[in-house]
């Protein structure tokens, strides 16, 4: 069983931000070293070739590959300027879209409940069709059973008299 210590756990952050954070100043100020403290040098842990990359990012061959980016900020509505929610797909104000994704989602959506809508509509024409061959309109039927009823009650007169 391995037990953590405290300091096993702050020696693991510290070496982890040596990695991110680009000057030993920094490094220093973050776990609280003076500045003649030479603690930095045991959580400097080089793979090499970091001299040339920050080389050649200086001279522009090479792009940042870490781009910091504040996911807890809140987006701003283009249409109303209304602040809201970081993961916010569309304005809580005025319902604006608020990323393309959402744009084209929202669209792909859209024509699928038209094409669905256009369906129903064919299946209720067929089957109103089918009705309208299979079935007589209420007038017809009502005519119908009237004279079924008059035949009977001129074959019931005619059987009275004789």
């Amino acid at each position: 069983m391995i037990i953590y210590l405290p300091r096993h756990i702050r020696h693991s952050a510290i070496t982890e931000k040596s990695g991110i954070l680009s000057s030993d100043s920094k490094l220093r100020q973050y776990a609280g070293w003076s500045v003649s403290s030479n603690m930095n040098r045991r959580y400097q842990h080089f793979s090499g070739g970091e001299a040339t990359n920050d080389l050649l990012k200086a001279k522009g061959v090479l792009k940042e590959d870490k781009h910091s980016i504040n996911i807890l900020q809140s987006i701003i509505c283009p249409s109303c300027k209304e602040s809201n929610k970081p993961d916010a797909q569309f304005c809580f104000k005025c319902n604006f879209i608020m990323s393309f994704e959402v744009y084209t989602k929202s669209v792909e959506e859209r024509e699928r409940k038209d094409r669905e809508i256009q369906e129903l509509r064919e299946q209720i024409n067929r089957i109103q069709q089918v009705a309208e061959l299979n079935y007589k309109p209420y007038d017809e039927l009502v005519e119908e059973v009237y004279e079924k009823a008059k035949q009977r009650i001129d074959m019931y007169r005619k059987q009275l008299r004789a």
